[in-house]
């Protein structure tokens, strides 16, 4: 999968997931559920609690930005 070509690996959460390392110690993991009759479908996005000590706010959404958009491409 496209994580995975991103230097991910899977992980075992949702219908799909993969941890992504955007920046040096920064994990970040991206869950997708697929919708049926009753829950439309999402995507979480999850950080490591630990990026707040190593990255100032601006810097944790552009890691965010850059997960996304690389799942994206």
């Amino acid at each position: 999968g496209r994580g995975l070509d991103l230097g991910g690996w899977a992980l075992s959460f949702g219908d799909a997931s993969v941890e992504l390392l955007p920046l040096p110690r920064i994990p970040v993991s991206l869950i997708l559920w697929k919708g049926d009759d009753e829950f439309p479908s999402r995507a979480d996005l999850l950080f490591d609690s630990s990026c707040e000590m190593h990255l100032p706010l601006d810097i944790i959404w552009s890691a965010a930005m850059l997960s996304v958009k690389g799942m994206l491409a």
